[in-house]
């Protein structure tokens, strides 16, 4: 029978893990308030109501406009476990946007995210990591990072994690970084770092190790430095991987170092040339293409040259390939194998 007494213990419909919220626009406000409250519980609640809340684009400008971030940048720092893993994820749901990222950037987060890289907690560092990978997708973001000499920090962390989820996040990092800068990464030994992961059990380190090496050999010193540490030689067998991330990868990596002399002769002398053509006829087209654009390199060196004549017939054949780009780029093989001084 219903009476007048109010029941001390909450409703059914009511989650005790999560802040009451205000109504309309005041909800992401107050919220804001409650994450820097000194109880504990009330600053858990908060941040967990507020992730949830951040997962709607709308809120994201009302959080960013009511001081947010500057808030969550000091709860990295808590105690708590659930506090730092709750600020964690709201930094990076709110990275996930470009204006998030904008006001981020003003923060300077990248440096306070960063001295989550040794926290006990593997959830609070998987977030961590994740929120840099979708910093540096954007140019200020990435320029930031390699700014604040995370680089070296970033290659070491490949080393002593063992995550292999987090040892994914780090490459997708270090490939937008790469392509801003490479010096740092050259001086604290990447190279070397990255030819260990080209011989990885899981396909997709192998991959990505494979694409670092080709973002870093962009640059002459990348070059000079992938030719040292014998990449090539470990590349080369990767043509034949069963894995077409790899194959695509490991065929760029050799393209990139191949634009100078001394790559060319080197790739030559690893046997990459039976393995290139053999890529040709790989039914992913970035492989076709990433082959055929190596095949060109090695045919600038007279040797290379030499070589690959007898395989003109089998590269013609990519002419009329269904994909534009590979008909393109066979179209130039055959123009580089076939000319005549």
């Amino acid at each position: 029978m219903a009476t007048t007494l109010v029941s001390p213990h909450y409703a059914p419909c009511i989650d005790p893990t999560k802040a009451p919220e205000a109504y309309g626009r005041r909800a992401v406000v107050k919220l804001s308030q409650e994450i820097t409250a000194i109880d504990l519980t009330t600053r858990q609640c908060a941040l967990i109501t507020l992730t949830e809340k951040l997962h709607n684009p709308e809120h994201i400008t009302e959080a960013i406009n009511s001081g947010v971030i500057s808030k969550l940048l000091k709860l990295l720092r808590d105690k708590n476990e659930t506090v730092r893993i709750k600020a964690t994820e709201c930094v990076y749901i709110i990275a996930g946007h470009a204006v998030g990222r904008k006001g981020e950037l003003k923060h300077n987060v990248v440096k306070n995210v960063s001295q989550l890289f040794d926290d006990a907690s593997e959830v609070v560092r998987v977030l961590a990591h994740k929120t840099f990978s979708r910093i540096a997708q954007v140019p200020s973001g990435a320029q930031q990072i390699v700014d604040s000499d995370l680089i070296p920090k970033l290659v070491k962390k490949l080393q002593s994690e063992a995550s292999i989820t987090i040892k994914q996040v780090i490459f997708d990092t270090l490939h937008s970084c790469l392509m801003r800068e490479t010096a740092s990464a050259l001086s604290c030994g990447a190279v070397e770092v990255l030819n260990g992961y080209l011989t990885s059990d899981t396909p997709t380190i192998r991959a990505k190790a494979a694409q670092a090496i080709m973002d870093i050999s962009f640059s002459t010193a990348g070059k000079t430095e992938a030719c040292k540490g014998k990449c090539l030689d470990i590349l080369v067998p990767l043509l034949s991987d069963s894995d077409s991330d790899v194959k695509a990868a490991s065929a760029g990596a050799i393209m990139a170092i191949s634009t100078t002399t001394e790559g060319k002769h080197a790739a030559i002398g690893a046997g990459a040339i039976s393995g290139l053509v053999l890529a040709i006829d790989h039914v992913c087209s970035e492989v076709r293409v990433n082959a055929l654009k190596a095949i060109t390199m090695l045919a600038e060196a007279p040797v290379g040259r030499a070589q690959l004549l007898v395989h003109v017939p089998a590269i013609e054949t990519c002419t009329k390939d269904t994909n534009e780009a590979v008909r393109k780029h066979a179209e130039i093989a055959v123009r580089v194998i076939t000319w005549v001084p």
